[in-house]
Parts: structure tokens; C-alpha cells; sequence
């Protein structure tokens, strides 16, 4: 592996289950070669595979640092809350 090699790598990190278990929310890191900075979104996917995981978050900043992905209680919706140190955002998609 060579340093170069870093800008390849994809990270998949902290699954949450929707409350009806048929989908989950996760991140999605990787970094940025010519910004030099990490990227991370959230991606939505149903467990059964009837459909393509989509991107719910841009990635444009660092969305997953200091975020969190969750579900609605009725399993209908789902939120994402991201923070950094200038600012507070919320997203919700109802589907």
C-alpha cells in the first residue's frame, strides 16, 4: 500500500435499523483528494435489497462528524441531524 492509496478507501460505519426493520441508515467516509478533508454521507438502504442504497445527506462537507441517523418511530421517515462548529442542520424524508 502506498500513501496515495488512502484517497481509494471507503469506510461504512454506524448502522441504525428503522423501528419496522426494513431499512437502515449508515455512513459513508471517504476522503477528498483535492479538497484534503474527509467526506461523509448517509445512505438509506431496505434490508431486502428491493431497491439501490441512495444518498440521503450530500457528503459535501463532513456529514457524518458528529451526526447521527436515525428513524421515526412509525418507521416511515428519516431524519439526519448534523452539527459542526458553526452550525446546526436537520433533514427529513418522508417516504
Amino acid at each position: 500500500m502506498k500513501p496515495e492509496d488512502v484517497y481509494a478507501l471507503t469506510s461504512v460505519v454506524d448502522p441504525r435499523l428503522s423501528p419496522d426493520g426494513r431499512r437502515v441508515a449508515y455512513t459513508v467516509s471517504r476522503v477528498d483528494e483535492e479538497a484534503n478533508a474527509y467526506r461523509t454521507a448517509i445512505w438509506v438502504a431496505p434490508l431486502d435489497g428491493s431497491a439501490e442504497p441512495r444518498q440521503f445527506t450530500s457528503g459535501e462537507r463532513n456529514d457524518g462528524s458528529s451526526s447521527s441517523s436515525s428513524t421515526a418511530s412509525a418507521g416511515r421517515a428519516t431524519a439526519a441531524s448534523m452539527s459542526s462548529s458553526s452550525a446546526s442542520t436537520a433533514a427529513m424524508s418522508v417516504s
